[in-house]
């Protein structure tokens, strides 16, 4: 007569099952880090392109001040001949190193004319330096009073947008303009 021995050990359903329990405790915490790298680059660049708008507006908001003390047209300089100034799709940028550039871009997202670069200096729309993601333009448009422009009040709006990945995101500010000599 035989008698049954009992092997001992790990079946290979207890294989699986730690294995499965060692793969969750491992990929849990990564997917958690890497879900908290990425809305840290998003809070970067959000705050970068919050304060590359910031820049393009104050810079206007200057120009606008300095025409108005120096008796100029309070609206002399915003691109040439006052081409940002219009409601016809013109897009412009503004450089606080190199004055109104009229970008001509399309206004919307990653058109390469208004493609920011960065080096040294800070960023630029002159091809100097590295790529960034941002692209930056802003338009003026003149507020009418009965069908007509009033000549005396603008809105202004930055744009200043980035990809994550596929995903698109910007940072739009709108200002009011007023010529205070009238």
């Amino acid at each position: 007569m035989t008698k049954a021995t009992h092997k001992k050990g790990f079946t290979i359903i207890e294989t699986l099952v730690a294995i499965a329990i060692l793969m969750i405790a491992i990929a849990g915490p990564l997917t958690i880090a890497n879900k908290g790298l990425q809305t840290a680059t998003y809070a970067r660049d959000q705050m970068i392109a919050s304060y590359l708008a910031q820049e393009t507006m104050e810079y206007m908001k200057n120009t606008r001040d300095n025409n108005i003390y120096s008796g100029y047209n309070w609206l002399n300089g915003f691109g040439s001949g006052g081409s940002c100034v219009n409601s016809t799709g013109n897009y412009c940028d503004a450089d606080p190193r190199d004055g109104f550039t009229q970008a001509n871009c399309p206004g919307i997202g990653t058109d390469p004319k208004c493609q920011l670069f960065i080096d040294s200096n800070g960023y630029n729309h002159k091809s100097l330096g590295s790529p960034s993601p941002f692209y930056r333009f802003f338009s003026m448009e003149s507020q009418t009073a009965d069908g007509q422009p009033t000549g005396t009040e603008e809105t202004a709006h930055v744009v200043v947008s980035w990809m994550e990945g596929s995903i698109p995101y910007d940072v739009d500010l709108t200002s009011q303009f007023v010529d205070h000599e009238r």
